[in-house]
């Protein structure tokens, strides 16, 4: 559907063809116009303590066992 979207929609395409950094917004345009609104999560991107310390204790335990 995003190729569809993207035919469908010349003048967005044209927008970002001519935007500078066009990646940092186009695919949050096309989530913005192609997914329910009900399901776009509008938190920050950043993380939490508590995330970030399951983060990096998952991050510790991949290292481990990816070790030579």
């Amino acid at each position: 559907t995003v190729l569809d979207f993207c035919r469908k929609r010349r003048d967005v395409t044209a927008f970002f063809r001519r935007s500078w950094i066009p990646d940092e917004t186009f695919f949050q345009t096309l989530v913005r116009h192609l997914v329910p609104a009900a399901e776009i999560e509008n938190g920050t991107l950043t993380f939490r303590k508590e995330e970030k310390q399951l983060y990096l204790s998952n991050l510790r335990n991949a290292m481990f066992v990816f070790k030579v």
